[in-house]
Order: C-alpha cells, then structure tokens, then sequence
C-alpha cells in the first residue's frame, strides 16, 4: 500500500493533468474548459483534504501509541501486571498531590534507592504534567529501555506537532486554485 504521502503527490499529479488535458483540448469552449476545470478542482481538492485529514489522523494515532508505551506501568519481571498497574494508579494519585518539584525529586531518589520503579515512574508522568525535563531527566537516567521508550514518543510527538503546525498554518495545502477560477 502507498503512504499517504505519496496519493496525495499522486492525487496533485492526476489534478494537474488532467487540467492539462482539459486546457490543450481545442475542441472545448472556454466556458466549457472552465467548468470542466473546476469539476476536476472540486475533486482532488475533496480527496487531498481527505489524504491530509489521514495524515493528522495517524500522526495522532502513531504519537498516542508510543506515549502510551513510555508511560504505561513498568514491566516487573515475575509481578502480576494487575497488582502493579493497581500499584501505579496509586502512586499516580499520590504524586499528583505533590506540587513542588524539589519533593518530587526526593519521591523520585527514594524510589530508585530502594527498587520501587512503579513510583518511580509515577514521578516521570508527574514530571511530563508538570513540563519539567529535570525530572523525566532524572528518572531515564540509568533506565535505556524506558530511554528508548521515551525517545520514541518524544520523536512521535514532535512528528504530530509538525503536521499540526502545518495544518494551522497553511490549511490543508491541496491542488491550487486554477486561473481559470479567477484566483
């Protein structure tokens, strides 16, 4: 199956063509040409603001998988997921009440002094809520897996943001208007 990318190319390519063609073509009347035109305009505009409405869609869908990854409950080896993933709800509530971050910090130093990854990671989407890197800094330090995961939703992220950026500034961005429709 082709990427998005490449039908939405495809799509201005068959556009411009076909623009092309109604153009070159003698035997139509200009009133006609225009029409004709505009017919084709209306139709790949329809499917590009559907390509690039896809486009938004997995870029979205993409970015929430890979966060729900990196702050999904830590994987302990041997410990039944249910009672950790009830665990990190816990600590989750109990980090939230915590608003400086100098406490999170000691939440967090303690945790991993002791082995208590599921708090631990609580700090991190404590630390992601409050928007301070010192934290999520603190908490992959030492822990390349939950790295991995993390770099992974940061670039997912930052992919979504772009197509979002995009989109606000430049709208959809499809075949453009031909001269024929006076723009």
């Amino acid at each position: 199956m082709a990427s998005t990318d490449a039908l939405i190319r495809e799509n201005k390519r068959r556009y411009e063509g076909a623009v092309e063609e109604i153009n070159s073509n003698l035997d139509y009347s200009d009133a006609a040409k225009q029409r004709m035109v505009s017919e084709v305009y209306s139709k790949a505009r329809t499917e590009h603001a559907a390509l690039a409405q896809k486009v938004q869609d997995e870029a979205r869908q993409t970015m929430e998988r890979a966060r729900l990854k990196a702050f999904a409950p830590p994987n302990i080896q041997g410990a039944d997921p249910a009672l950790v993933a009830m665990s990190y709800r816990e600590a989750i509530v109990r980090t939230k009440e915590t608003l400086e971050v100098r406490d999170l910090e000691e939440i967090l130093e303690g945790a991993t002094l002791v082995g208590d990854e599921v708090l631990a990671k609580a700090v991190l989407l404590r630390g992601y809520d409050l928007r301070n890197e010192r934290l999520v800094s603190a908490y992959l330090k030492g822990r390349p897996q939950e790295q991995k995961l993390w770099d992974s939703f940061s670039e997912r992220a930052a992919e979504y943001n772009e197509v979002e950026r995009m989109t606000r500034l430049f709208g959809t961005l499809g075949p453009r208007t031909p001269a024929e429709m006076g723009a």
